[in-house]
């Protein structure tokens, strides 16, 4: 019984000072690294709550926050005697805009179709979508990925004026008074191939004011 006592003892305290250095210990800096440099504002504002907290609140809510944040793929933290906490991130990659037909909110996607935050700075040319109230996190689906993909394909061919998908079709206006309708599935490669040669074949002044159509399996002009 004796035996068993001192061993309940003992095991409490070799738990008690394994764990006191992360609730004894306050962490007074937070610093945050990524891919690209230093963590952005918002992301490191986030975290720098933590500092104050003991060791073990700090890493629990740093890693809490990090797990929830769309833009962060992955993550880990490192204690450096006496007060500070390095966390080094690796962030998903912008792929696309897209834009809120309906308020003109513009969010940045990774080419998964996962909204990682509302763009603040210049990102090209957003695709509207017919998708409202987007929130953090979601996924926008195939139809959204495909027609990032073709924004990608033919924005060094001509500028976009502006790129939307309503129900089936990808519509895209081009400077010079050219419009594009793509279907929103299908052979990429294709599609792109279609519009090269018709952009090379014929003068893009005499496209003016004309639909190029590539819903179907030859692609059809005709006055808007």
């Amino acid at each position: 019984m004796k035996y068993v006592i001192y061993s309940t003892l003992l095991l409490s305290l070799l738990f008690g000072i394994i764990s006191a250095p992360g609730r004894l210990i306050k962490v007074r800096k937070i610093v945050c690294n990524s891919q690209f440099g230093g963590c952005e504002a918002r992301i490191l504002d986030s975290i720098r709550q933590a500092e104050g907290l003991p060791l073990y609140k700090a890493k629990e809510r740093i890693g809490k926050y990090l797990e929830s944040e769309p833009q962060i793929d992955k993550f880990s933290e490192k204690f450096i005697f006496p007060e500070t906490i390095v966390v080094n991130t690796i962030e998903r990659k912008a792929y696309c805009a897209v834009a809120e037909q309906e308020n003109g909110t513009v969010y940045l996607i990774d080419s998964f179709g996962k909204v990682l935050k509302k763009a603040d700075s210049d990102f090209g040319t957003p695709l509207k979508i017919e998708q409202k109230n987007i929130s953090m996190g979601e996924n926008l689906g195939e139809k959204v990925i495909f027609g990032c993909k073709i924004i990608k394909g033919v924005n060094f061919q001509q500028k976009i004026i502006q790129a939307s998908i309503e129900k089936d079709e990808l519509t895209i206006d081009f400077e010079g008074g050219v419009r594009v309708i793509f279907p929103v599935e299908g052979d990429i490669k294709v599609m792109l191939g279609s519009i090269t040669l018709i952009f090379n074949r014929i003068k893009l002044d005499t496209l003016t004011g004309k639909v190029v159509d590539l819903r179907f399996k030859d692609p059809i002009i005709r006055q808007m």
